[in-house]
């Protein structure tokens, strides 16, 4: 949380002495914003994704990497998910099979197997970046990146 505090604590005393914003008040605000977003340190550390190390590019990817599980608190109803999938289900029966028929390789995975890679890759999948046949390696040389309960107990550790 440190970093976000950081973040917050410049924007307020920015505020605090200025209380009706001026244009150099503000430009100082949107520099503040960038750089929390989106500019890198030396020492800023490092994080694992999908099996490979990166470092962080900003304060904010750090904070969300720290914080994301008690931010989200990401509950999965099986419940739920059955009554979507039935109701894809039904959708396809309607449609005689050609809904969701795009062929689509799935690279020898189950189906529960490409729902857990695409489940967790897919927030970093930005506009299809991501190829899944490189998803589904990674995934047959080590599963547990894409398990939920490793990677909450890894989170937690």
């Amino acid at each position: 949380m440190k970093e976000l505090n950081d973040f917050a604590t410049c924007i307020k005393r920015i505020k605090e002495s200025n209380p009706t914003l001026d244009m150099d008040s503000a430009r100082v605000i949107v520099r503040i914003i960038n750089d929390f977003l989106y500019t890198t340190h030396d020492g800023i550390g490092t994080v694992n994704v999908l099996g490979q190390t990166f470092e962080y590019f900003s304060e904010f990817h750090k904070f969300w990497h720290e914080n994301y599980i008690d931010i989200l608190d990401c509950i999965i109803n099986d419940e739920v998910c059955e009554h979507v999938a039935d109701a894809l289900h039904d959708i396809y029966i309607f449609a005689e099979g050609k809904a969701f028929s795009e062929i689509w390789d799935t690279c020898g995975l189950a189906n529960e197997q490409v729902c857990r890679v695409r489940m967790f890759s897919a927030n970093q999948d930005f506009r299809g970046s991501l190829k899944f046949g490189s998803l589904a390696k990674r995934y047959g040389s080590d599963p547990s990146i894409f398990d939920e309960d490793t990677l909450v107990s890894t989170k937690k550790s």
